[in-house]
Formats: C-alpha cells, sequence, structure tokens
C-alpha cells in the first residue's frame, strides 16, 4: 500500500538525483565578447552559486570592456588571481559609453582580487542591492565613485581606492544607505565636485 511517507521519500529522491552542484568557470581570454572564455560570457551565462576564476596565463594582462558587466544572479563570486600590483588582472571601463564597468543587481556577490579601472561614464563598482562583498582589488582612474552603494548589508574590505574623481559626490566610496560595513581600506586622493 502507497503511504504518505513514501511519496516524500520519492520527491526527496528526485530533489538529490537532479541536484545541480555550483560550477566553477575559468576565463581565458582577455577578450569582451559573449563567447565561451570570456568574462562577460560567464557573468551572463552563470547562475547563482557559481564562481568565475580567472586563468594563471592572464596575468597581468587586461580586459578592454566596450559596456557595463552586469551581474543579474544572486551569490556570484568572481575571484581575480591571488596576485598583487601589474601582475593582477585589470577590467578597463575606458571603452564604456553610458554605465558602470561593475553593476551588482542580485544579492550575495563577491568581486575580489582585481584592478578596475578606467571608466569615464560612470562608477567602477555600483551595488544595488544586499549582502555583497568587494574586497582586496584595486580601483583607480575612474570618473565617478569607485563604489557606489546603494543597498544595505553590503562589506566593502581591504581594497585600494585611489584618484577616482566623481562630478556629483563620491569619488571614493559613496554610501546611499546604512548598515553597511567599510573596513581596512586605502582611500586616497579622490575627488568630487559636489
Amino acid at each position: 500500500m502507497f503511504k504518505i511517507n513514501d511519496y516524500f521519500y520519492y520527491i526527496l529522491l528526485l530533489f538529490t538525483i537532479f541536484k545541480v552542484d555550483a560550477a566553477i568557470y575559468t576565463v581565458t581570454s582577455t577578450n569582451d565578447t559573449y563567447t565561451s572564455g570570456t568574462l562577460r560570457y560567464y557573468i551572463g551565462t552563470a547562475s547563482s552559486g557559481d564562481t568565475i576564476v580567472f586563468s594563471n596565463s592572464l596575468a597581468g594582462q587586461t580586459i578592454n570592456l566596450t559596456s557595463q558587466l552586469y551581474i543579474g544572479v544572486s551569490n556570484l563570486t568572481i575571484q581575480g588571481l591571488v596576485l598583487s600590483g601589474s601582475n593582477q588582472i585589470t577590467i578597463n571601463g575606458s571603452g564604456i559609453s553610458s554605465g558602470n564597468t561593475f553593476f551588482i543587481g542580485n544579492s550575495s556577490c563577491t568581486i575580489t582580487n582585481l584592478n578596475i579601472i578606467g571608466n569615464n561614464s560612470g562608477n567602477a563598482v555600483y551595488i544595488n542591492s544586499s549582502n555583497s562583498i568587494v574586497s582586496n582589488n584595486t580601483i583607480s582612474g575612474n570618473s565617478n565613485s569607485g563604489i557606489f552603494i546603494n543597498g544595505t548589508n553590503n562589506s566593502i574590505s581591504s581594497n585600494t581606492i585611489t584618484n577616482n574623481n566623481a562630478s556629483n559626490g563620491g569619488g571614493g566610496i559613496f554610501i546611499n544607505l546604512n548598515s553597511n560595513t567599510i573596513t581596512n581600506n586605502i582611500v586616497t586622493n579622490n575627488t568630487s565636485s559636489n
């Protein structure tokens, strides 16, 4: 005789069989195209819980963007190489005509260990969500804020944020809402005309 407990057992079994583990994608190309191997492709195809890392062969190289990188899934990690200075991977936003370099549009995302430079039209990192982490990056030479926070419970730590020049508020870090944690950052030589 089929019992109600059997029903729940089979439902649990189905979830176990079809469970999909989080993926780790490796960026192998500096091209800014929507093709396999590029940062833009993996950001666009990633699911919640996935991680994007970079091949060691890209150490010291630059990805020149032509448009904003929009992060639309939650719990996505973008992790650069654990290197410093000129050996790190650089994300250059100077080719973006309108928009931020990174736009975090969902919660619990992480951006770490990157050089993020050169955006002449927006912020280097715009956080429009909660519970995200931006850490151990060098963020410099952007025309608005290095980091713009429009959410709560985000953590900004151990970044070097320098020489960003905002025309309307910000410069280094612009915090639009309360309850965010800012710790151990080096924030120098940032300016704002307002």
